[in-house]
């Protein structure tokens, strides 16, 4: 029953984001961070499994003021609801246009900008460029496939990118045999 709506400009020249509690009966202006109301809000996306986590994204060249997180969006309450800036100092200065979320248990985003991909989780909590492959170019659109477990970039002028889900390194390696010689090994 809780659906989110984003006007992307007002008479005001704002985003206006409104949020319905009762399948869309009726709406009700949810405040936002007064640094987002002089930036447009780029995109916006609701956890499936929890209806109180909404992330934002702003297209826009103000510092620190990138992404933003809920985990109260379904306050009965309109004007009770919070948001954290997720964007830190880990992100360059230029415009995110796009963002989703990946299902699982530390609640990942994935975030397109001017100049590529950055991948998010609660557990690490830092901001990580996540090109792998993918040249410097505006990423327009980002679409998770369950399927497949790829995430799916849509880029300006350069194509359509595909790649496995964010994954650690492998902690440990074991090597076995005889070796001699000068070895390097990097993961």
């Amino acid at each position: 029953n809780v659906f989110w709506l984003l006007e992307t400009e007002d008479e005001t020249h704002n985003a206006v984001l409104r949020r319905t509690i009762d399948g869309g009966t009726s709406f009700s202006i949810i405040n936002v961070p007064t640094a987002l109301q002089i930036d447009l809000i780029s995109g916006i996306v609701i956890s499936p499994y929890d209806e109180n986590k909404v992330f934002l994204t702003v297209d826009g060249y103000n510092p620190n003021v990138k992404v933003y997180e809920t985990t109260n969006g379904s306050t009965p309450i309109a004007s009770n609801v919070t948001w954290t800036n997720l964007s830190s100092n880990q992100l360059p200065n230029v415009p995110v246009t796009c963002l989703a979320y990946e299902s699982s248990a530390d609640n990942s985003i994935y975030i397109g900008t001017e100049i590529g991909m950055y991948y998010y989780n609660s557990v690490i909590a830092r901001w990580i460029p996540f090109n792998n492959g993918m040249p410097v170019c505006r990423v327009s659109d980002l679409y998770i496939n369950y399927s497949s477990l790829k995430i799916i970039a849509a880029t300006y002028g350069r194509g359509i990118f595909t790649s496995d889900f964010y994954g650690t390194c492998t902690s440990s390696v074991s090597l076995g045999g005889s070796q001699s010689g000068n070895l390097t090994f990097s993961a």
